[in-house]
């Protein structure tokens, strides 16, 4: 009986240990195949794996977060503002007319005022009643320098002046031009020509080209004339105020 018990416990441990040497051979194989986990370290494995998930998630987790730059606003530089004041224009004090006349100093008016023609030139006025008796007196008034002869004939202003003086100018106007007479006292008049033509004068009247008279009844204010010949031809031009 003795024996028979060594004999079983002997069998016993060799099975033991059979089943040991498979137990470790099949986890060695497990583990080469990755087909499972071994026993007694499947609890420490799983609490690493789980560790290694957290720590994966977490650095993961940190890595996709979105770092936002910050917002920078605009920034709008005012220009300072300076007040310009106001420029105020004082208009010049209004002048009064003036009621005195200028009168330029040294100006020769003659008797009647001075004759200002178109181009400038200007000449004495001197005046006598157109009479055969004056006619003398009329012809050396005339004859001077800077001296034109003027009276009224047939309700007409007249002026005469050689072509040769003065009134050579009178030769160049045109119907349209204009000229004045100033008098001392700072007044004048103002005309425009209305015709010119050529005419005779016969000692006692002057005559158009046809031999009508050409002042009574002229439709003017003023006639001007010169000699253009030494046989009576005169240039003749009228002249009214405006």
């Amino acid at each position: 009986m003795k024996k028979l018990s060594l004999s079983v416990i002997a069998t016993v441990v060799v099975a033991l240990l059979a089943c040991g040497a498979n137990l470790f051979l099949d986890n060695s194989l497990a583990l080469s195949e990755g087909g499972g986990t071994p026993m007694g370290t499947s609890l420490i494995t799983g609490v690493m794996r789980q560790r290694e998930t957290t720590t994966v998630s977490t650095t993961t987790a940190s890595t996709t977060s979105t770092t936002q730059a910050p917002t920078t606003q605009p920034t709008t530089t005012q220009a300072p503002t300076t007040a310009t004041p106001p420029t105020t224009t004082q208009a010049p004090a209004a002048t009064e007319p003036s009621t005195e006349a200028v009168v330029p100093q040294n100006v020769n008016y003659g008797t009647a005022g001075r004759l200002y023609l178109p181009d400038g030139v200007s000449v004495a006025l001197y005046y006598y009643e157109i009479t055969p008796e004056n006619f003398q007196v009329a012809q050396a008034v005339t004859d001077r320098s800077d001296s034109a002869t003027c009276g009224y004939d047939y309700g007409i202003f007249v002026i005469s002046d050689h072509r040769t003086q003065e009134f050579g100018s009178l030769l160049n106007v045109t119907v349209g031009d204009t000229a004045h007479i100033d008098y001392p006292d700072g007044t004048r008049v103002n005309l425009v020509c209305t015709s010119c033509f050529n005419g005779y004068n016969n000692s006692y009247d002057l005559l158009d080209e046809n031999g009508n008279n050409a002042v009574e009844g002229a439709p003017c204010d003023v006639i001007m004339r010169t000699c253009i010949n030494s046989n009576g031809g005169i240039r003749l031009t009228y002249w009214c105020n405006y």
